[in-house]
């Protein structure tokens, strides 16, 4: 089961607004400055879970969230707040789940669906009169059409929410189908010197928050492909005193080991591009003899041996991130999908750290695993991601002038959500908001800052084609220049502005029809001969037919068999749909074999870029 979209409707600043998660791509973007309302977007996701492992997850890592219903009334309105506040997800079922459900309804609730179910509504509402909480529902759009088992009659029942099959159903749906949220407002906290492995009282804190751990530790486990559990495999070995059974568990304690070494310390090894060999993770069991309970310790060993906490800021953050997140996937549940939301994460590591977790997102996201993360550093916006971007912006208050945010009070705060390229398209004068994606307003680089080259092309259709074939097709090396997508062949002044004045080089490559050929002579005029072997069309490539645009380069027939992977009814190319099934191809790294008159094409195209530099 799947998320498709979120709805979002007076809850805090968010007067209503719906998140699209229904791409193929697994990581979602929210883009904002300080006081933008990312947080609070996050914030009402984690509202709506229902799982149990969410609540765990806050409570246990000590996490600030609503605690009130009256944290919930935006707090503009706080004086007489009269209305509902709503949470609604549309979930996608898997043919696996409508089995699930079938069998489980069946067997447990004695019906039988004879109907499709392919969607679920479930709304999250509270309801409140003068900023008292009244009452709170949770409604769910769903269709169980069937028949009693047993019976002989032969019409369809459309059960009621009343029914008690009805809900059998669905709080099996519930309890074993929806996916998980996890919610991490940040990931340092103290990691615990020791986890136990066995339990304490049944509702003491220790209990919760060392039941919490030992999940983890079994999702390690899980990872090594043993069938090993942490009762049998830990804890019985380390109390049983004999010599085999301490071999044995020697030997999974350095399997967990070698698996933390390969996996967190070689990330973090990469970052700083050096293999630090006297480095390494260590994982020992012991037993605690004052409470009588086994436990394990995860040791640095590094020219003496230190815990955890005792390392530098950032590798605790690195190392809490995969522990969280990579090695929750491995958890045995019938509904493997889960939703990390990650509040600004490795806002205070170096920029190379930042980049390493773009990789390690891409990596999980192949998985079962979704991601949306709040940011509003430039270093941690992938541009395969620009599809399923969102700007977050504050519409009471403005970051174009200093002079407004004197003025601004939380009764015009006004929380609203933008796809990244409509917002591009709307609110073309406001460009400040684009300086996490484009590096323009607000941003200007110093002699040090390495700011690369540059291949300004026409829009992000031209974009994902060049990248798409450099980097899945031909699989070629580029460090000469980087690509930079403007919005037309006519909206490249800017681009050329800001390149201008850093004094960095580019060019601009421009489609062959009348409208490129325009826009070359219009920047050619405006801004004169310092534009001289800056700006070029595909006429100037020989190899390529006269007046062609960057789409004729790919043959009908190879537009068509690439679109037929998003409609397999597709007979004649549609623009739309041929730039939407690449762009998800290149972000899912999925190798599509054009003809080689396509691929000639477009190396042309690149060989000849690449005599420019």
């Amino acid at each position: 089961m799947d998320f498709l979209n979120f709805k979002i409707k007076n809850f805090k600043g968010i007067e209503d607004t719906t998140i699209n998660l229904n791409s193929n791509s697994n990581i979602y973007t929210l883009i904002g400055l300080n006081e933008s309302g990312k947080t609070t977007v996050l914030e009402a996701l984690n509202y709506w879970s229902y799982s149990q492992e969410s609540k765990e997850t806050v409570e246990c890592l000590g996490f600030q969230t609503i605690q009130d219903d009256y944290e919930l009334i935006p707090i503009g309105e706080t004086s007489n707040f009269s209305k509902q506040i709503s949470v609604s997800a549309t979930l996608k079922l898997s043919e696996n789940d409508e089995l699930d459900i079938k069998k489980y309804a069946e067997e447990n609730c004695n019906f039988i669906l004879t109907e499709k179910i392919d969607k679920i509504t479930i709304t999250k509402s509270k309801t409140f009169a003068n900023s008292q909480s009244t009452g709170s529902s949770n409604y769910w759009t769903i269709r169980l059409m069937g028949k009693t088992k047993g019976s002989r009659s032969k019409k369809v029942i459309d059960l009621s929410s009343k029914e008690k099959e009805w809900q059998c159903i669905t709080l099996y749906i519930r309890d074993n189908l929806l996916p998980t949220i996890l919610y991490f407002p940040n990931f340092l906290f103290d990691f615990p010197e020791r986890i136990y492995l066995e339990d304490f009282d049944e509702d003491s804190k220790k209990q919760k928050e060392h039941l919490f751990y030992k999940k983890i530790i079994q999702d390690l486990l899980d990872t090594l492909n043993q069938d090993l559990d942490i009762q049998t495999h830990i804890v019985n070995r380390k109390r049983s005193g004999n010599d085999n059974d301490e071999n044995s568990l020697k030997k999974v304690l350095l399997d967990l080991s070698r698996e933390l070494n390969n996996n967190i310390l070689g990330a973090w090894n990469e970052i700083f591009k050096r293999k630090i060999s006297n480095k390494r993770i260590l994982v020992e069991a012991k037993l605690d003899r004052t409470v009588n309970k086994v436990y394990l310790e995860f040791m640095i060993e590094d020219d003496g041996y230190f815990s955890i906490n005792q390392r530098s800021l950032g590798f605790r953050w690195f190392f809490a991130f995969l522990l969280f997140t990579k090695y929750r996937g491995y958890r045995s549940r019938k509904s493997n999908n889960i939703l990390f939301l990650l509040d600004e994460p490795a806002s205070n590591l170096h920029t190379t750290a930042q980049h390493r977790l773009q990789k390690s997102l891409a990596e999980m996201a192949k998985e079962d695993c979704k991601f949306i993360y709040t940011t509003h550093s430039q270093y941690l916006i992938n541009p395969k991601w620009l599809e399923t971007t969102y700007i977050v912006k504050n519409e009471g208050l403005s970051y174009e002038t200093d002079e407004n945010i004197d003025d601004f009070t939380p009764k015009k705060t006004k929380i609203t959500i933008h796809p990244y390229r409509q917002f591009v398209s709307t609110y073309p004068d406001q460009t400040s908001y684009f300086k996490p994606v484009l590096d323009i307003i607000d941003y200007k680089p110093s002699e040090l800052d390495m700011i690369p080259d540059v291949v300004m092309v026409e829009g992000k259709n031209d974009y994902y084609t060049l990248k798409y074939f450099e980097d899945i097709i031909l699989q070629r090396e580029n460090k000469k220049y980087k690509f930079l997508p403007g919005l037309s062949c006519k909206k490249l002044f800017p681009l050329i502005q800001h390149y201008l004045a850093w004094g960095k080089n580019f060019i601009i490559l421009l489609d062959g029809d009348r409208a490129g050929e325009d826009s070359k002579k219009r920047y050619l005029d405006e801004f004169g001969s310092i534009l001289k072997n800056k700006v070029f069309s595909l006429n100037d490539i020989n190899e390529l037919a006269n007046n062609s645009k960057m789409e004729d380069c790919i043959i009908k027939e190879d537009k068509i068999s690439l679109q037929k992977i998003s409609d397999s009814n597709s007979k004649s190319y549609s623009k739309k749909l041929f730039n939407r099934t690449l762009q998800e191809l290149y972000i899912s790294e999925q190798k599509f074999e054009f003809s080689e008159s396509s691929t000639n094409n477009i190396k042309s195209i690149l060989e000849y870029l690449d005599s420019k530099f």
